[in-house]
């Protein structure tokens, strides 16, 4: 149930990339509580090179997650996403390098860390990784070609399937809680196999997700990425998520970019709605948008006036 007080009760956010942060700005002043779940596959940039050299979980979209969360007018979340623009650090976010110095100074979890360092900084959410260690991303192709590594698949196109490696690590039980608590959990935008797939393909997500009572929604990628979706309408990616044991309850596409004519044939509820940032020269979400929209998939308003 919505709680009377906020416009969602307790949502769930989940994927990885940019994408993320659009809904999370989108939700987070109108929740009773808010939980970005964010998937560790990553392996490219700042994020790939720690990875690489500590062994830990990348910390990128965990950092960028929780920087979204913390209230502007405090500006630590700028802080947390100042890059060094040249020496040593070159490329290296602080936020990447202050979760990294949080692991390993408190020899705890990136699920702990990441909890030390939102009561440090007041975060108005919760961010929890999928798992505690790396994931490798995995993919295979239509024509049965298999592709190791995040970046990779990101630049690869005829995706069939994608998987997470190691498998069978146990669920965190944050992971469980969260999803199975929730009032609202809501999927993407992101890369779709790259973000959106590499996070729900993690041990336990699936599973969850279909144990789970609240209304799923599914937000899409306001344009094709090249090479990765290149090609594939909107239709075609919920066909994707479907294959891969994920069937969301409502779709939301942005009317400007997609038609409802793209999903004829989808079983659940499709919202076009103008979700795209006004004057933009890049397709971002615009968070205030897309706020209207999901209260409408919540059930926490009536449908937009059109």
């Amino acid at each position: 149930m919505i709680s009377q007080d906020t416009m969602f009760g307790s949502v769930v956010v989940i994927g990885g990339g940019h994408g993320l942060s659009s809904t999370l700005e989108a939700v987070v002043g109108e929740s009773a509580r808010v939980t970005a779940l964010v998937g560790v596959a990553d392996d490219g940039g700042s994020s790939g090179r720690l990875r690489s050299l500590y062994g830990l979980v990348p910390p990128g979209d965990l950092r960028r997650c929780l920087s979204v969360l913390l209230e502007p007018s405090a500006q630590v979340g700028d802080l947390l996403e100042h890059r060094f623009p040249s020496g040593e650090f070159e490329g290296h976010a602080i936020g990447n390098l202050l979760l990294v110095a949080a692991m390993q100074h408190f020899q705890t979890s990136p699920t702990t860390a990441l909890s030390v360092l939102g009561e440090i900084f007041r975060s108005r959410g919760e961010v929890v990784p999928l798992a505690n260690e790396p994931m490798t991303l995995c993919a295979q192709l239509l024509d049965g070609t298999r592709v190791r590594g995040q970046v990779g698949i990101h630049l690869t196109r005829d995706i069939d399937r994608v998987w997470v490696e190691p498998g069978g690590l146990e669920v965190d039980p944050a992971v469980s809680a969260a999803i199975l608590e929730a009032d609202l959990i809501v999927v993407g935008p992101g890369s779709l196999f790259t973000s959106v797939l590499a996070a729900l393909v993690h041990p336990g997500v699936l599973d969850l997700l279909r144990a789970a009572a609240a209304p799923k929604v599914f937000v899409a990628n306001l344009r094709e990425q090249r090479q990765e979706t290149i090609g594939l309408t909107a239709l075609d990616q919920v066909r994707a998520l479907e294959r891969h044991g994920f069937i969301p309850d409502t779709i939301v596409l942005d009317r400007c970019s997609a038609g409802f004519g793209e999903l004829e044939g989808f079983g659940g509820r499709v919202l076009a709605e103008e979700v795209a940032l006004a004057d933009s020269s890049h397709a971002v979400h615009d968070p205030e948008r897309l706020r209207k929209v999901l209260a409408v998939a919540a059930g926490a308003v009536t449908p937009l006036d059109r």
